[in-house]
């Protein structure tokens, strides 16, 4: 019982500290990617929701990456060349929402995981990194 407990605060724990920081200014909080469920089994399909909270057209690059946490750090788990083979800048309008979809092949390693995707805005800013809160991918039953 007690290893069980400790095991959990464990996880608690780990997954609070990697969890990508809350947004800190307004544009950080512009475009949000989020995970439908908390937990995946290798073999389905991931779905997320990328919702566009600001005023303003986004665009995005739809090969969102996948990425582990590994020790202390992030690592690029998929796609497997660590970059998309061609790359499509979507629109996503003001206000308005998308979902996308990840087919989890069985290579992937049960784990912590996040994703990754690119933004552009309108104005010419370069591409800028937008996190998803974390989850859990786990082998097949």
């Amino acid at each position: 019982m007690k290893r069980s407990l400790l095991v959990g605060v464990t996880v608690s724990i780990l997954s609070a500290c990697a969890s990508p920081m809350a947004p800190n200014s307004p544009e950080d909080a512009e475009l949000a990617i989020i995970p439908t469920k908390t937990n995946y089994a290798v073999g389905e399909t991931l779905s997320a929701q990328l919702f566009n909270r600001s005023a303003t057209q986004l665009g995005y690059v739809e090969c969102a990456a996948l990425e582990k946490y590994q020790g202390d750090k992030w690592v690029h788990v998929s796609p497997a060349s660590g970059a998309c083979i061609i790359l499509i800048l979507y629109r996503l309008d003001a206000n308005s929402s998308r979902t996308l979809e990840i087919r989890l092949n069985s290579t992937i390693p049960s784990g912590l995981y996040r994703l990754r995707i690119q933004i552009s805005r309108e104005d010419g800013r370069p591409l800028r990194d937008v996190y998803s809160p974390t989850f859990q991918i786990r082998d097949a039953a």
